[in-house]
């Protein structure tokens, strides 16, 4: 199956095999630097890749088979999006590459190394078109121009672009002079067609490498934006006069004053004696502040560290905090006698040796009497909620009776159960519950010796009464039921006579 970023290439790419190849290995490059963890995302952008690695493939090798907007439509994304993931892809490139150096004074970067004799010869040969367009300083803006040379060129070999000589050139006056132009408005640096028109420059070849240049000189971009503004603050600042110079202290006085000032300014501390300043006296005696003393009257609190929650605590909680709320133990209870001792009626209280000798009006005797009495007033006290005692001859069929309310007045609170000549009956029929109630003093020989009879006698309750219980039909057969069953038998005789029992072979 095509891979269809291979069909992309071959189709925006078809009439140049270098491009095409040179995409190709920007595509797996880019695909490596904007993986997951690089970094650098492009999950918007991703399907979009192969046409941007296109584009760069044509401005590497110097073709204009494909242009920006060809390479944004090619790509399905929205201008936004596509610009966006160039850049990024642009970036994860040139880190890919390897990290820009960072800045130091040492002179070890290749385009800051003026001192060679190509060098000097590059540099001078910036001089005619700096006179020629008329810019300041033309031996600094020279060595600028040879910086920015030098950076193209160490780009293009690292990326194996080819370029020639005069391009490069002239693209690094360009450069430098609009960054001239952006800092000083008054130089008039030449227009990029006329140049490139005046030195056969093709005019996209010249703004392809002004493009690359924004890319790999921001070093040196850096360093010249820094030597303009340092020179603008030397212009801006007045020049010395012969009597201010007079006048102004040296710099060895100057810089001696002012350490001596620092050190005379520094507290002098009686426990670091090398620190004390050379030219202070040193006193006679130390002397010591203390600060006052509070007043012993005044109270003062304990600092507490505040917390956020009352349960974080800064201390060890005290024995008196942990059981405060413990209850005191009782008092030791008093033991109190409570029945009175009763002697026998026919015993005398004097013949009891034990006894107390104290008379009857005594505290102790009257308070035995007050306790004995109590005990037995509670003893005989009546039940706050009496209940009625049920006989062996009653059974209870209902709940006790309740308060009265709507709706109780015709329940039957308790029933007697039916004597038994009601329940002894000759015939189901016999049994009238609608007749007359029985006399109470039939029910007498059955309750217990010392019970009162119940003041009122209840008729029986029919609710458990059988159904049909005093019908002719409750012991006899139905009609219809007693001729099937006639039936069937006659039926089953007469099959057995014609073919005999069933199993009969099993019996035998």
């Amino acid at each position: 199956m095509p891979n269809p970023d291979d069909e992309l290439l071959k189709r925006l790419l078809a009439h140049n095999r270098d491009a095409r190849d040179e995409a190709k290995r920007i595509l797996v490059q880019a695909r490596s630097a904007t993986g997951p963890g690089s970094g650098y995302d492009i999950s918007d952008g991703k399907t979009g890749l192969a046409a941007i690695c296109a584009y760069l493939a044509t401005i590497k090798t110097g073709y204009d088979d494909l242009d920006l907007s060809t390479a944004q439509k090619a790509s399905c994304l929205e201008p936004k999006i596509f610009k966006r993931t160039l850049e990024t892809v642009k970036n994860a490139l040139d880190a890919k590459r390897g990290p820009s150096l960072p800045r130091n004074d040492s002179n070890t970067r290749s385009w800051r190394d003026g001192r060679s004799r190509e060098q000097r010869m590059l540099r001078d040969s910036f001089l005619p078109i700096i006179e020629k367009h008329r810019l300041g300083r033309p031996k600094l803006v020279a060595t600028w121009m040879q910086w920015v040379y030098s950076s193209m060129k160490e780009y293009l070999e690292a990326e194996m672009i080819q370029a020639s000589d005069q391009d490069l050139r002239i693209a690094a006056y360009q450069y430098v002079a609009q960054i001239l132009k952006v800092h000083s408005p008054q130089q008039k640096p030449a227009k990029s067609e006329p140049l490139c028109a005046e030195y056969k420059v093709l005019h996209h070849r010249h703004m392809d490498l002004l493009a690359m240049a924004k890319r790999c000189c921001k070093d040196v971009t850096r360093e010249i934006q820094h030597s303009i503004e340092e020179l603008t603050e030397k212009v801006g600042k007045p020049a010395p006069t012969r009597s201010s110079a007079r006048l102004s202290p040296s710099k060895s006085t100057s810089t001696v004053a002012q350490a001596t000032t620092v050190e005379t300014d520094r507290p002098v501390s009686p426990n670091k004696s090398a620190m004390r300043a050379p030219g202070a006296s040193r006193p006679l005696k130390r002397a010591v502040s203390f600060h006052e003393d509070a007043p012993e009257d005044t109270p003062s609190k304990p600092k507490r560290l505040r917390t956020s929650s009352p349960y974080k605590t800064p201390f060890t909680r005290t024995a008196d905090e942990l059981y405060k709320d413990v209850p005191k133990t009782p008092a030791p209870a008093v033991l109190q006698p409570r029945y009175a001792r009763k002697d026998p009626p026919g015993s005398d209280a004097g013949s009891d040796p034990n006894k107390s000798d104290l008379g009857s009006g005594s505290e102790v005797e009257r308070e035995l009497q007050d306790v004995a009495t109590s005990s037995e007033s509670e003893e005989q006290a009546p039940e706050l909620h009496p209940y009625r005692e049920s006989s062996p001859g009653m059974t209870l069929f209902r709940t006790p009776r309740k308060h009265n309310g709507p709706g109780q007045d015709q329940r039957t609170p308790y029933v007697k159960k039916p004597p038994a000549a009601m329940l002894q009956r000759s015939s189901p029929s016999s049994l009238d519950f609608d007749g007359p109630e029985p006399d109470a003093a039939e029910g007498d020989g059955e309750l217990e010796n010392g019970q009162e009879p119940e003041d009122e006698v209840l008729p029986p309750v029919r609710r458990f009464r059988p159904i049909l219980l005093d019908r002719a039909q409750w012991t006899e057969r139905a009609p219809k039921l007693a001729a099937e069953w006639a039936r069937a038998n006659h039926d089953l005789k007469s099959w057995v006579a014609k073919h005999g029992r069933p199993f009969e072979s099993l019996r035998m």
